[in-house]
């Protein structure tokens, strides 16, 4: 039995849990989203899929929900997804995956969120924290990785029920969490970089969406490049150069919140995503 593991991971996160996942899964195969985004005719070649991202406004982030219309699953006989989160509750998502995966005739059979660390300052004690806190953090990972290994690997039907408080007012998050990924997406010009920038292109190696280009040693966003909201840019600048303008979107994002990105995962990691590959595995 093959497993794919199509991934997309900003901060290093989702990567971590695909790589941990990885271990536990003999025959699977890492793959990225982004270096499968512009191919055409993308088929799956496991029987077992499964897809890790982060939550985005309690919802998958938009190129999830793209590349998961045009993929083709004929090959996928059990489907499941992990997503990264801070906290926030995301039963939406997993309603909007059941739906496109419905009109390709497959179901969606398991799924599970977990707990990560970040610098998001509405969920104190997730900010950035000491390695002491992060191993505590990735020992409840650990644990919930071995239980849900053995839903996979049994192929099991498993609906996490910890994000339940949501479903009476699903349909309203679920056209907010559409509204804000389109309008946090949409080219706006969102960062700058300050003057301790040092023009390094660390910020335009890890941006996700190539929206990142370094014009006379400075990076530049380019308007006709949509945004995924990863922010690896304002967490990868080793100078902290990157910032936020302060809008309704972004207000809670400052300076002060520090930056965060999973200490096992590095820049070339991230990086790496963007290689743009017909049916590439990405092994680690």
């Amino acid at each position: 039995m093959t497993t794919e593991i199509y991934y997309l991971s900003g901060t290093g996160n989702s990567l971590h849990v695909a790589k941990e996942l990885k271990k536990r899964i003999p025959d699977s195969d890492l793959i990225p989203l982004v270096g499968i985004k512009n191919k055409k005719g993308i088929k799956t070649e496991g029987e077992v899929v499964g897809f890790v991202f982060p939550v985005h406004f309690m919802t998958a982030p938009k190129v999830v929900f793209s590349i998961l219309e045009k993929i083709d699953m004929a090959t996928a006989n059990y489907i499941f997804v992990i997503a990264t989160r801070c906290g926030t509750p995301c039963g939406v998502m997993y309603r909007q995956f059941e739906k496109l995966l419905q009109r390709k005739g497959k179901c969606l059979a398991s799924y599970i969120t977990v707990n990560m660390a970040n610098n998001d300052p509405k969920f104190k004690n997730w900010k950035p924290c000491s390695r002491e806190k992060l191993n505590e953090i990735d020992a409840a990972l650990q644990k919930k990785l071995d239980i849900f290994m053995d839903v996979i690997q049994n192929r099991e039907q498993y609906r996490e029920t910890d994000h339940e408080i949501t479903f009476p007012v699903n349909p309203v998050f679920e056209r907010l969490g559409i509204l804000v990924i389109t309008l946090a997406g949409d080219g706006k010009e969102c960062f700058y970089a300050d003057s301790s920038c040092s023009g390094c292109g660390s910020c335009e190696k890890v941006c996700l969406s190539s929206k990142v280009r370094m014009v006379d040693g400075r990076p530049e966003w380019q308007k006709n490049k949509n945004c995924y909201s990863c922010y690896a840019c304002l967490n990868f600048c080793p100078e902290r150069a990157i910032q936020l303008k302060s809008t309704p979107l972004t207000k809670l994002y400052t300076d002060q919140n520090g930056r965060y990105h999973h200490p096992d995962i590095s820049l070339n990691e991230i990086a790496l995503q963007k290689l743009e590959l017909e049916h590439g595995k990405v092994e680690g």
